[in-house]
């Protein structure tokens, strides 16, 4: 006889890992049979279950400049705890990192991400993270853009899950926020809107020199809701609307285009501003939400259209004066700042993204008359639309 109390028999019980079913252990108060758990007194109803993600946060709590690899990038760690009742999530379980509410891909990171990327033992050693006691913290460095290339500054936000071995999904750590700084140099107070609107690097050593604004809209003065005077539209049809909404973070509230798809859904809303044909630079910080979102921006005179820059359902920008250009992809779901820069010598004007060239450079102008009006689209062309958040628009002389 074994030690137990087993009231059938035969039996290979060592103490509790009955083969036999039912059972009377009182070594054993597992509720299902054939339990394979190796201590005894143990009351697990699923030892097999899904992992647990605890205690997710960023560290530092601002992106930070430093290296990454070689070269000099804005970063930060985002930190996590994980253990799996069943002790298996590798080789085939995973971790995701979505934009924060969304399913899509938080930044550039790779998803998913297999848990082998993270096990490296002795500081990582996933083999011991069946113990939901003592979970086994992990981490991964995220990149949010070069140094050359800093991403807008405010609140960047994910949500996070996991699947262990057997593709089973964890529970969802959410709203994992991290903020990127200004990365205003000033040593005096900044008088403008937005932290640093420089669209040259600023390294001033004396008050700041972003004086020379002339019209600023940052929406957050506004009521939610649709736009109010000066804010004209000259069309609308369909499901399409402009309307400012509030997105939090850095940005407080935003204005959101949302484009319907259809050849029949299309809108606009355009803010006038006193006429001006000097050298001057014209921004704004849009959000697409997806690749294929969609949406347009026009630069205004008297005459017609003096630049019009869009975003196409590839995801590239695209700018047209006398022709059209691809200046290059702007990412989805992330925060980016674009701006056309007039040069009224030349009558013709650049486009930069997040303050850095792009191919549609000394694109002509089509016209040269003073500009006086910024328009935001959403096209009426099958496919194109979406949503897009648009914020910190900004007229200035360099």
């Amino acid at each position: 006889m074994t030690p137990d109390d087993d009231t059938w028999y035969p039996d290979d019980d060592i103490w509790d890992d009955d083969t036999w079913y039912p059972d009377d252990d009182t070594w054993d108060d597992d509720t299902t049979p054939h339990d394979d758990d190796t201590t005894p007194h143990d009351d697990d109803t699923a030892p097999n279950g899904p992992p647990v993600l605890s205690d997710g946060y960023w560290d530092p709590l601002e992106v930070t400049l430093g290296d990454c690899g070689g070269e000099e990038c804005w970063y930060s760690d985002l930190l996590w705890s994980v253990c799996d009742p069943g002790n298996d999530l590798m080789p085939d379980g995973a971790v995701y990192i979505y934009i924060a509410g969304t399913t899509s891909w938080f930044l550039s990171t790779t998803n998913p991400i297999p848990w082998s990327m993270f096990n490296n033992p002795p500081d990582i050693d996933l083999s011991q993270a069946g113990d939901c006691n003592n979970p086994v913290q992990v981490g991964l460095m995220i990149e949010f853009g070069l140094a050359s290339s800093p991403p807008p500054p405010g609140d960047y936000c994910c949500d996070m899950e996991a699947t262990d071995d057997a593709g089973l999904f964890s529970n969802k750590l959410t709203d994992l926020c991290v903020t990127m700084p200004s990365g205003d140099d000033d040593i005096t107070p900044d008088d403008d809107i937005t932290p640093d609107d420089d669209i040259t690097p600023d390294d001033d050593t004396t008050p700041d020199d972003d004086t020379d604004v002339f019209f600023a809209v940052d929406f957050n003065d506004y009521n939610l809701g649709p736009l109010p005077s000066p804010w004209g539209s000259n069309w609308q049809s369909g499901i399409s609307f402009i309307d400012v909404v509030y997105w939090g973070g850095g940005y407080g509230n935003s204005m959101l285009i949302a484009g319907g798809v259809t050849s029949s859904d299309y809108v606009d809303a355009y803010y006038p501003f006193t006429p001006i044909n000097e050298n001057v630079s014209v921004s704004w910080d849009s959000l697409p939400r997806s690749t294929s979102t969609s949406y347009g921006v026009r630069l205004n005179s008297d005459y017609g259209i003096e630049a019009e820059i869009y975003r196409d359902i590839t995801g590239h920008l695209m700018a047209w004066g006398s022709s059209v250009v691809d200046c290059g992809a702007q990412s989805g779901g992330v925060w980016s700042n674009v701006a056309a820069v007039f040069d009224y010598g030349a009558l013709t004007f650049d486009v930069l993204v997040n303050g850095v060239a792009t191919a549609c450079t000394n694109l002509a102008m089509l016209s040269g008359d003073p500009i006086l009006q910024i328009e935001f689209i959403d096209w009426s062309d099958t496919g194109y639309g979406g949503l897009t958040l648009i914020d910190n628009i900004i007229g200035q002389r360099p």
